[in-house]
């Protein structure tokens, strides 16, 4: 791999340099581990892995409709502000043994939703509307005419 980066000589006279690359081989090792449990399952197939797609939302697990209610396991430490929803609707998160997060998915479901929502976020909007406001008060009592 080859990474071309540029560097300025003076004012105007930009210069390029070609640096290598070491292969990412020499740095990154992928170790399987037997017997370690998906990042999401159904926590009574354990075995089974649901398809899981992190960002930074939050996570989202794709699941086949059940004909009744299930518990999906998601391999993620839960933490108390963390929300979840399946089609939309709210449902209950909690914990198992480990930790990792557990929610309760009703019948027919097809899509897991799950957000990390800390309560600052709500207070910092308050605390931002009033700032906001003088700002405004501010521009509008300079542009007055004396």
């Amino acid at each position: 791999a080859v990474r071309r980066v540029e560097l300025p000589l003076g004012p105007s006279s930009p210069r390029e340099c070609v640096v290598p690359l070491p292969a990412l081989d020499d740095y990154l090792k992928v170790i399987e581990i037997p017997g370690a449990a998906p990042l999401a399952f159904d926590a009574a197939q354990p075995a089974d892995a649901l398809p899981l797609r992190m960002s930074t939302a939050g996570l989202d697990v794709d699941l086949e409709p059940a004909h009744a209610p299930r518990r999906v396991v998601v391999n993620f430490l839960r933490y108390p502000d963390m929300v979840a929803t399946a089609d939309g609707r709210p449902v209950t998160l909690s914990e198992d043994d480990w930790r990792r997060t557990v929610a309760e998915v009703p019948a027919g479901s097809r899509a897991l939703q799950i957000r990390y929502r800390p309560p600052w976020s709500a207070a910092m909007l308050l605390a931002l509307l009033p700032a906001a406001a003088g700002a405004v008060a501010l521009i509008a009592c300079r542009r007055r005419p004396a």
